[in-house]
């Protein structure tokens, strides 16, 4: 559900999609503070430092790096990300199910006929 209490996919707070994205977090901390460490050794002459996370924004200062570097893979959320991948196809089941009862609901109340049995939902 979004904030305002719509149903909507893209508003995920389930609880695959926050282990997914607390091993996320963790895989690219690590990538990070390892890219960092090998820079700082690698450029001594240059007197790099890590900047403190409190203090990083591209817009205080020209002595800044312009690098900016997205992961793509997580092979060490492999189990999160089939958990994610599952629980995201059963959302879309019952979203369609569910629109597919509301079409129904909608005739019978025109054609004033009993309504149509609730779908059943599961996580499986």
């Amino acid at each position: 559900m979004t904030s305002y209490g719509s149903v909507d996919i893209t508003a995920d707070l389930t609880e695959e999609k926050k282990t997914l994205d607390a091993k996320k977090a963790e895989v690219i901390k690590k990538i990070s503070s390892e890219i960092e460490e090998y820079a700082v050794k690698k450029y001594t002459k240059y007197g790099l430092i890590v900047v403190p996370l409190c203090h990083r924004s591209s817009g205080n200062g020209g002595d800044r790096l312009e690098i900016d570097l997205k992961v793509k893979e997580f092979p060490e959320a492999a189990s999160e990300l089939a958990a994610k991948h599952k629980s995201d196809a059963a959302c879309k089941r019952d979203m369609k199910a569910v629109d597919d009862w509301y079409f129904k609901a909608l005739q019978a109340v025109a054609l004033k006929e009993e309504l149509p049995v609730v779908p059943v939902f599961s996580k499986d």
